[in-house]
């Protein structure tokens, strides 16, 4: 069984029922997950009614960790280190989505294999995952 997911804001969603149909296509025993903002659940509720899609399972960020509560430890870590810039806090966003993602692969409620796949990756063949550190072996796909 694998476990895709996405962490996803909706305005970045242009791709990601495509993508999730890939992944339907390819593989027969997948349940797919979304990482979303907790205000955007309607947004996405609505967009998978509209295209009769019933079996994503949305997970909501403040599960694992909130924006404010990331952004609380950046500003502490700034303190603790005697740093007085903000310098890099545009990056803040990108942080915390990776902050994200490791939350998920982290999650004791997933059971099987976890593949974290981007919103607008749209696949074209079948990625064959090794099973010794499952990472993607991509020999096959150049055959």
């Amino acid at each position: 069984m694998y476990n895709f997911f996405t962490v996803c804001k909706y305005d970045k969603s242009k791709y990601l029922l495509q993508s999730y149909l890939s992944i339907k296509k390819f593989y027969k025993l997948v349940n797919y997950y979304l990482v979303i903002p907790d205000y955007e659940v309607y947004k996405f509720k609505e967009l998978f009614k509209k295209n009769n899609i019933e079996d994503i399972n949305l997970i909501v960020e403040s599960t694992y960790l909130t924006l404010e509560k990331f952004k609380e430890i950046y500003r502490n870590n700034l303190v603790n280190l005697n740093l007085t810039s903000d310098e890099g806090s545009e990056l803040l966003p990108w942080y915390y989505q990776q902050a994200l993602k490791l939350s998920f692969c982290f999650d004791s409620s997933i059971k099987g294999k976890i593949v974290m796949i981007d919103a607008d990756t749209i696949l074209l063949r079948k990625v064959e995952f090794s099973n010794i550190m499952w990472v993607p072996s991509f020999r096959n796909m150049l055959n």
